[in-house]
This record gives structure tokens, sequence and C-alpha cells, in this order.
């Protein structure tokens, strides 16, 4: 058995396996299920409010199969939730538990997502985060580490939500298991080794949503959207930097330290900024949310991995759609191959409108004391040859100015 732990957080890893249902995990039960014992009983169906709650379904829990009909479609995740019930389980801070279980539906389902939890206490608790499920019988199976800040003692519901299903599926989910041990191992990922590059974009100039650079125009919290995402704050070179683990979605809700969802008023500015790091992304998307709501993706290209990616996005791909003078939110959307282990840094989100001065006052009339080069993927070069590098600037007030520089 070999085992390597490489980040923390209550999810590692998750596999989703199709079709077979012998087919061989990445990770397996290296223990003892400690549900083989345990009973169930059918738990009472949750509809999210304001989404209105079906009546054409049929949920049953019979010698450990739960068998559900749902005539309607549904539309969003956390839309309805289908829990069962148990006497109160412990678990262990600090293990890693291994957690299956069977899907059999004549439909494929864009989301099936199990969360392990004591009722009426959701933030604590061990997940398997949503995973497509096609038509026909799969196994959806990972590791969870009961640890960080979420740390679950002891659990009597394991609920399932099935996000947004097409209507008259049919569905099964049987052979839950949760093992105390697993056999596998945990891969590291890359992770940054410098901070993203600090804007130089006057502050007059400068709506500031997230990151250290300039006082921020509105406070914000992360809205409980039902994503996957884990966020966490990391220091690079002495800068916070948001990272978000099992990276799908997620929502920055503006509060102005009134209540969230606080509107604020950007039609003085023409462009969106926001850096981004990624070990693994396939795709990062972004986009101001106004009052309605209103949004209209934007796709973040060109997406290089292990490096910082500055974008720098016209206020012209929304406003067909969003009304800048009331921007109460801020979403971003990422995927990777492996989506439960999509990961993603970022920082300097902000609204700006170009300087027409002609002068950075920060750096004006000033000589660098201090320059180092650095390579796109992080590693410092003392000799720059030809192509693209990351240049760090020192100058004699202490000030740092970091810029994509071509060496010809």
């Amino acid at each position: 058995m070999k085992k390597i732990f490489t980040k923390t957080g209550l999810f590692l890893a998750a596999i989703l396996f199709a079709g077979n249902m012998n087919a061989q995990s990445q990770y397996q039960c290296g223990g003892t299920n400690i549900l083989s014992e345990v009973s169930f009983t059918l738990g009472t169906t949750y509809f999210a409010p304001g989404w209105a709650a079906s009546t054409n379904f049929t949920a049953t829990w019979d010698t450990g199969t739960l068998t559900l009909h749902l005539g309607a479609a549904t539309y969003e995740a956390w839309q309805a939730q289908f829990p069962i019930m148990c006497a109160p389980q412990t678990l262990v801070a600090d293990k890693t538990y291994f957690i299956s279980f069977d899907v059999t539906t004549n439909v494929a389902l864009p989301r099936v997502y199990l969360k392990v939890q004591a009722s009426g206490a959701n933030d604590n608790y061990i997940d398997l985060p949503s995973q497509s499920v096609p038509a026909g019988t799969t196994t959806v199976s990972g590791i969870c580490k009961n640890a960080g800040g979420t740390v679950l003692a002891k659990f009597d519901e394991i609920g399932f939500d099935l996000g947004s299903n097409p209507a008259n599926a049919n569905v099964t989910i049987s052979n839950i298991t949760i093992c105390d041990d697993f056999i596998g191992d945990v891969q590291e990922l890359p992770v940054p080794t410098i901070a993203a590059p600090r804007p130089t974009v006057p502050a007059e100039n400068v709506m500031s949503i997230y990151g250290s650079a300039y006082t921020p125009a509105a406070t914000y919290q992360i809205g409980s959207w039902g994503q996957t995402t884990a966020t966490s704050t990391v220091v690079l070179e002495g800068i916070n930097t948001l990272k978000m683990e099992r990276f799908n979605y997620l929502g920055f809700e503006l509060n102005n330290g009134s209540g969230a969802n606080t509107p604020i008023d950007c039609t003085g500015m023409e462009k969106l900024h926001i850096d981004v790091w990624t070990p693994n992304g396939t795709s990062f998307q972004i986009t101001p949310i106004s009052v309605g709501p209103k949004e209209k993706l934007f796709t973040c290209t060109p997406l290089n991995l292990e490096a910082w990616n500055s974008f720098d996005i016209p206020l012209t791909n929304f406003t067909d759609v969003v009304d800048l003078v009331n921007i109460f939110q801020i979403k971003v959307v990422g995927a990777a191959a492996v989506q439960t282990e999509s990961t993603a840094y970022v920082d300097n989100i902000y609204f700006y409108k170009e300087d027409t001065s002609g002068i950075n006052p920060t750096f004006a009339d000033q000589e660098a004391i201090n320059t180092q080069y650095f390579t796109i993927d992080g590693r410092q070069v003392s000799n720059p040859v030809f192509g693209l590098y990351i240049v760090k600037k020192t100058y004699k007030d202490n000030s740092v100015k970091v810029e994509k520089v071509f060496v010809k």
C-alpha cells in the first residue's frame, strides 16, 4: 500500500468509471466498510427555495437501494436533494476515507453529487464532488480527507443531488460504501512559485474587486451557489493569492459592508482584468453579473499551464447583456480534463480605464536598483536569451514592478 498526502482539505481526488461494473479504480477500498452494519431510512427530499418543489417524483429506499423517478426536469445544482438517514456514526479527524456508489440511469445525468454530513450542520461534511454520469451503470468513487475547517465528528445523513436532470429520469443508487482506508497514490499538482505580475494602472483609474494592489471598490463574500470549489489563501512572495480546488465555478458577491449583493457602478471603466495560474485547467471563463441577474461568460484564451496568464477584457464583450451601472457579482468558471482535480489560482481582479496621462507615477523618474528575470514557468535566469520572460524590478522606494518582456 502506498499513500502520498500532498494536499490539505476535505477532498483529495475522485474518479468516475462508466459501463463496466468491475472497472479498476485509481483508488480502492483498503480497509473496512463502516456502513456494512448500518441501517438507513429515506429522509425528507429537499427542494431549493424559489425553484418550486416538484410533486412529479417518487423516491424509495429498500434493502440498500435508493430508487428515484423524476418525471419533471430540474435545472440547477442543489435544486433537489435526496437523503438517507441513519443513527449517528463516528468519523476520525484527519483520516482519509474511500467512498463509492453505483448509479444506474436510463438517461445521462449532468451532475451526481454525494455529501456525508450531520443533519442540520451543513458546514461540516465530507463529499465526492459532482460527476456527470452517462446512461447505463456507473461506479463513482474517490477519496475524501476529514480535515481542514470541515472536520466531521459524526454523521447521520448521506445526501444525493442530481442537479439538472432531464424529464422522465429513472435512477437507482446502490452499493454505497465508506471505507476507513484506501489503496492508491495521491499525486501532487504543480504550484506557482512567484506572485502574479503587479498591476501598474494608476489607482485612480481602478475599481478593484480582489487583490492587494489597490484599495477595494467593494467588499465581497464567496457565494454559496452549490459549487464544488473549495477556496483558500496562499502567500506568494508576500502577496495573498486565491487558490481554488475542485474548481467548477465561484461567485464573488459584492456587499460594500452593507449586506450581500450591493451593486457598484462600473460605467466609467473600460476593461476587466484578472491574473490566472493553473496546473491543469482546460478552460477559464469570467463574467460580471448585473441585477437581473444578467451575465455573459467570456472565455479567457490562451490559457497557458503553469504560468501566470494576464487577461485584460474590454467590457464591450459584456455590455450587450450586462448592465455596468449595477454590477453586484463576479463569476468565474473553470474546467479540467479531470474535473475533480481542477485547480486555479487568481489575483488582481479589477475594472479599470486606460491611463491617458502617459506617465505611471509609481515608477516615473526612477531607476531600478535590482532586476530579476524569470521564465514563464517561474525559473529564475541570470542571462535571458530570445523569448518571453517575466521581469521583476525593485526601485529605491521599495516599490516593485512585474511585467512580461520579450527578449530579442
